[in-house]
């Protein structure tokens, strides 16, 4: 439920390294700008939602390095694609799945 601007609230010392490496990891691919808000309520079922309307679902905290790069390599192709917002899943980093937005 935090924001930026907003002091963190992490519940646990698992949120708290979820955060840790999801952090560096943004920052490692240089995205951290991308990402507005980032829901850690459920450790087992990540999610981060992006600047450009995406929710992306990460599913648990292993391999956050290549699921970043996979939810990368999707927004580009969506782009490109001139797809706009939706929902990016991947929590199986080499078979990303994406559901546009119902209007």
């Amino acid at each position: 439920g935090d924001h930026a601007g907003q002091t963190l609230t992490l519940t646990s010392t698992i949120q708290q390294s979820i955060f840790e490496n999801l952090f560096l990891e943004l920052k490692v691919l240089g995205c951290i700008a991308d990402i507005q808000e980032v829901d850690l309520s459920n450790t087992s079922s990540i999610l981060l939602l992006t600047r450009d309307g995406y929710t992306v679902s990460l599913g648990e905290r292993d391999r956050i390095h290549a699921k970043l790069r996979s939810m990368l390599y999707v927004r580009e192709k969506l782009r490109e694609l001139e797809k706009e917002g939706g929902a990016i899943n991947v929590s199986v980093p080499e078979t990303p799945t994406y559901s546009p937005s119902v209007n």
